[in-house]
């Protein structure tokens, strides 16, 4: 097993970063969404079905919407009718404590850094046009890339084809389990945060030994290791 103390991040040739749950909160924005986009179909949201919706792609969580609550339009249909919700409100999405601090740090190392999210590009962009930090973050990977995204490791080896890196070269920060999955199956080190949540800190530790409680922990730990 890798040890916490010696994983720096010079050791690395690019730092691969989830955005929704990673950098932006955006999971109340998501959670308001989908239970607008049930009750127009006159029913009613579950709200533990659509926790484990998390970390998933767009159209999957659609087609897995369909099927739970069993809409009878077609996926077309209603892939449309949940994009247009979500792109009125994904501008809300709040930065995260400590992901400016992080960038700016990530920015002032040799180390290339990207935006790896099951969004959609569209939904990318929407999220960070108006966040200042997100011009240090101008190459941005999507499920767009993709036939399968996130927990499929498909997207992450894509962004090290592209970055012409190999995936043990490669540090990933994650919020989600399916990313974290993801990034693990693709070969690569995850650094992963629980955002503070005792469940998600013991699931997420029988992963990967990076685990931390949040941002700021994560960034000190960074600048902790590197002064050694």
């Amino acid at each position: 097993m890798k040890n916490i103390e010696n994983t720096k991040i010079s050791n690395f040739s690019s730092i691969l970063i989830d955005l929704d749950g990673t950098l932006v909160d955006s999971k109340p924005i998501w959670n308001c969404v989908e239970n607008e986009f049930i009750e127009k179909f006159d029913k009613k949201p579950d709200s533990a079905f659509q926790e484990g919706l998390t970390g998933l792609t767009t159209k999957e969580i659609v087609s897995r919407m369909k099927d739970h609550y069993f809409l009878t339009e077609s996926i077309e249909v209603l892939y449309t009718e949940f994009e247009n919700l979500l792109m009125k409100s994904l501008y809300q999405s709040e930065t995260i404590e400590g992901a400016e601090e992080l960038v700016q740090y990530l920015a002032n190392t040799n180390v290339s850094m990207a935006i790896v999210s099951n969004s959609t590009h569209a939904m990318i962009n929407a999220i960070l046009e108006h966040k200042t930090w997100a011009k240090m973050l101008s190459l941005r990977f999507s499920s767009d890339d993709v036939d399968l995204g996130k927990p499929n490791p498909n997207l992450y080896l894509h962004a090290a084809r592209i970055l012409n890196v190999l995936p043990p070269q490669c540090l990933v920060i994650e919020d989600s389990l399916n990313g974290i999955m993801a990034s693990i199956s693709a070969g690569m080190t995850c650094f992963a945060v629980a955002n503070n949540r005792y469940k998600n800190y013991k699931l997420y530790s029988t992963l990967t030994p990076f685990v931390f409680d949040d941002l700021k922990s994560l960034l000190n730990h960074m600048m902790k290791i590197s002064r050694h």
